[in-house]
């Protein structure tokens, strides 16, 4: 509570809070659906309810995606629909060895080019 997070993303931790007239409503169930999950907290008796953003985006990691969270209590439902991106550490591995098979096939392109010309050198 009283942070703000300019960028949601997956595999992080986040608290939301349920109030209705202005009162945290405790012991109530909140769905956080996204495209490819659903998952379901129960708020604390001060109306808090965290949750762990799935790792589910795999399309465009840039792009990001929404989650939606939903509640009902007595006859009121409400809706919040946010955007999230997925978390750089989950691609970090995949920058690592594109860099990883850069290095590889300059490596492999120099030793080729070294045989070679040494060959044609040599006659």
């Amino acid at each position: 509570m009283g942070e703000v997070y300019d960028r949601y993303k997956s595999l992080e931790e986040y608290d939301f809070v349920v109030k209705l007239s202005n009162k945290p409503i405790s012991n109530v169930n909140v769905t956080l659906t996204t495209k490819d999950s659903q998952i379901v907290g129960k708020t604390d008796k001060n109306g808090v309810v965290s949750f762990i953003l799935p790792d589910d985006i795999k399309d465009d990691f840039k792009k990001g995606s929404y989650f939606n969270l939903e509640t009902s209590f007595e006859n009121y439902t409400t809706t919040l629909s946010l955007e999230y991106f997925a978390n750089p550490s989950t691609y970090r591995y995949d920058r690592f060895y594109g860099l990883v098979t850069i290095f590889l096939g300059l490596l492999i392109g120099f030793l080729i080019y070294r045989v070679y010309f040494k060959k044609e050198a040599n006659g």
